[in-house]
């Protein structure tokens, strides 16, 4: 295992503005104390508003997340909460303007009205309020396409504008893109467990890795998305508290970017019994297991076990709880497992398969040991060469791979699956001494405690790149996966990156053939930055199978 130290982060715009707000700060500290003592004392008589008042559903909509489908490239689900009895939706393609524009003209706009198909509760407990979710599926969409969409009920959702009477039910139009019809170069963000200080340490995460990629199509989360469990009346208000800060910490991206997401421990509450708020909230693709022998076995998987094929990348939702949170529901088990099989030795199988589930292969805190799920699917994700095995619940940062996958002559270098552990919440452990991972026939290559991390993901062609970012945005662990082929069983190289890849790289001296280039060394050709990855001479990159990765 590495000792990890983080490079400097660069300078940023962001950088320049937080020195500057932290000068105005202080300065008028310096200048006005005794009217800042007087303000915090005249705080100390206001009272915080109750969560069962905060957030009480209205007819206006909220907690918005975008939902995806089988078929990414023609349909787009989208969910959302609110009181009204005639729910809907409405879609165009993204045009150049609304306002004015629209007013003059609405019959030049190609707007579909679409109803919800789907209405579902979940009750809030001591709150004293039910929440209603509803959902519309957008179909017949053309691929890689923007468009604008709003959500809202049976009033006239073109009030809106200046004045008294612009007032409408209707959510503001937002953004989404439909995927690819095929491979194509996309980036995704990763998040380990939120569950604890959501309204407070939470949105500063999510913030900043949208800053970081907001070119992502997709957030993806490892379970463990709030914290409180059981199904008391007070249990359920806490869980309606907690959902309600998740929505408003990743409002922005839930609403114009697909959520997947796996269920951790804390969203169920016992081995058997999934939260109340999950499936309302979470419509995932019913494409998960079933067994005509066992007909419970697909109500109890249905939109915690699914699998979305986006843009050359097969993205699957394990839910690891049934076998490790409590007695293992075998049944559930065995019939994910073989699911998992099937979706692994899939003819149509893309390049990249990337994995979630919350409970991790290797633990990376205290005397933890998943052994049903290591012994179970660790072995089907080794065999059919899954690329991301993406997980949560110790709260710490780990990222290692099988010491089988280690390169015998490069330390650096490896050929297997990878897999990460991450927290994007304030609730840490204590990093144990990797002793799962080396019991276990893995090798630890980082490891982190005390901070909170996001993770981007860039997918083109036969490269894979993946970071590790503080909340700050601090670059502080990478790795690029190159593999060559068309197939999923392409040969596979990951290599560890030691610097931010997303920093500005100076273009070095232009490729010559006459030159020998040792690994590491750079060359510039066609306006691209190559690494040489080996020693090398007279070999032109671009080549795929040759000695040349693209950085930049």
């Amino acid at each position: 295992m590495s000792t990890h130290t983080a490079p400097a982060p660069r300078p940023s715009w962001r950088t320049g503005s937080r020195r500057t707000v932290t000068f105005v700060v202080a300065a008028a500290l310096a200048a006005g104390g005794a009217a800042t003592a007087s303000a915090v004392t005249a705080a100390s008589a206001d009272v915080a508003v109750p969560a069962a008042e905060r957030y009480r559903p209205t007819a206006l909509p909220d907690r918005l997340a975008l939902i995806p489908t089988d078929t990414p490239a023609t349909s787009q689900r989208v969910n959302w909460r609110s009181t009204a009895t005639t729910p809907r939706a409405q879609i165009v393609e993204a045009p150049e303007a609304f306002g004015d524009v629209y007013r003059a003209n609405p019959g030049g706009y190609e707007l579909r009205t679409v109803d919800a198909f789907r209405t579902a509760e979940a009750p809030a407990g001591s709150a004293g309020y039910t929440n209603t979710y509803h959902t519309v599926e957008f179909t017949d969409l053309k691929p890689g396409t923007r468009y604008a969409y709003r959500v809202g009920d049976g009033t006239d959702p073109n009030t809106g504008g200046s004045g008294a009477g612009s007032i409408s039910n209707w959510s503001a139009w937002q953004h989404f893109t439909t995927a690819a019809d095929g491979a194509e170069p996309f980036s995704f963000i990763y998040f380990g467990d939120a569950q604890n200080y959501i309204d407070s340490a939470v949105p500063r995460v999510f913030t900043e890795a949208l800053l970081a990629r907001p070119e992502a199509r997709l957030t993806l989360h490892a379970g463990d998305l709030m914290n409180q469990t059981g199904t008391s009346a007070s249990a359920l208000a806490v869980q309606d508290k907690e959902w309600a800060e998740w929505f408003a910490a990743g409002e922005l991206s839930n609403a114009t970017r697909n959520v997947i997401a796996t269920p951790g421990n804390h969203e169920y509450n016992s081995s058997t019994d999934i939260s109340s708020f999950w499936k309302p909230q979470f419509p995932f693709p019913e494409n998960g297991p079933s067994d005509e022998n066992d007909p419970t076995i697909a109500e109890k998987t249905r939109h915690s076990v699914y699998h979305v094929d986006y843009q050359g990348v097969r993205f699957i939702s394990l839910d690891s709880s049934p076998l490790q949170n409590g007695p293992v529901q075998t049944a559930v088990r065995d019939a994910q497992t073989e699911w998992f099989r099937a979706l692994l030795e899939d003819p149509e199988r893309p390049k990249w398969t990337v994995v979630t589930f919350h409970h991790p292969v290797y633990a990376g805190t205290g005397t933890r040991n998943n052994a049903e799920v290591r012994n179970h699917w660790n072995p089907l994700i080794q065999e059919y060469g899954v690329d991301l095995v993406l997980q949560g619940h110790d709260h710490v940062y780990n990222r290692g791979n099988a010491t089988v996958s280690d390169d015998a002559n490069d330390p650096a270098l490896s050929n297997g699956p990878v897999y990460s552990i991450s927290v994007s919440g304030g609730k840490m452990y204590a990093l144990n001494d990797g002793r799962n991972w080396t019991q276990n026939g893995g090798h630890l290559r980082v490891s982190g405690e005390n901070q909170q991390l996001f993770q981007l993901v860039d997918v083109d062609g036969d490269a894979l790149t993946y970071q590790a970012r503080l909340a700050d945005g601090t670059f502080y662990d990478g790795y690029v996966i190159t593999k060559q082929g068309e197939g999923w069983d392409g040969t596979k190289v990951v290599r560890d990156l030691d610097t931010d890849p997303d920093a500005p790289v100076e273009a070095p001296a232009a490729w010559d053939r006459t030159e020998i280039y040792d690994r590491g060394d750079r060359a510039t050709h066609a306006g691209v930055v190559y690494e040489a990855q080996w020693w090398t001479r007279n070999q032109e990159p671009g080549d795929p199978y040759g000695p040349w990765v693209r950085v930049g």
